[in-house]
This record gives structure tokens, C-alpha cells and sequence, in this order.
């Protein structure tokens, strides 16, 4: 939770949801640690759009939630903001 917004989305932490709240922050790194291993983000903010990468540990799948969009993440590196 926090800046980072990670939180459990699932029982047993099966999916995470990443909602970040960056306030006038203009970068996000973080490591946040879950039942299942960490979840990192390197994230840039500029004005309403996001750019980076969230990394799920393997066995673990969520959804990036930003300005109301979802978007789907998987295990490994996942691409923000193409």
C-alpha cells in the first residue's frame, strides 16, 4: 500500500492489484514484500500518464490500475506505458 499501492487482491495472495499514488512524486522504485516474494516497481510519472516496469515473483499475477484503466500482469517483468 502507500506510494507503491500494492495490496492482496486474492485469498492466499493468488493476484495483487498495483494502484500506485504518486501525489508530486515524479519516480517510484520500490520493493514490496508478499507471502510469495517481492513486487518491484521503477515507475515515472509525468503529468497523467505512467511509464516503467512492475516485476511479479513467479506464481504470482495481478492487474495495474491507473487513472481507472486495468491492465493485466503476469510473473516476470511487465511493461508500463509503452
Amino acid at each position: 500500500t502507500g506510494v507503491a499501492g500494492v495490496r492482496n487482491a486474492a485469498p492466499f495472495y493468488e493476484k495483487v492489484l498495483v494502484e500506485p499514488q504518486p501525489a508530486h512524486l515524479r519516480a517510484v522504485r520500490t520493493r514490496t514484500p508478499t507471502p510469495k516474494g517481492d513486487v518491484c516497481l521503477d515507475l515515472t510519472f509525468s503529468d497523467s500518464s505512467v511509464r516503467g516496469a512492475v516485476v511479479l515473483p513467479p506464481d504470482l499475477s495481478g492487474t495495474f490500475r491507473w487513472q481507472g484503466a486495468d491492465h493485466a500482469l503476469g510473473p516476470g517483468s511487465n511493461v508500463i506505458g509503452r
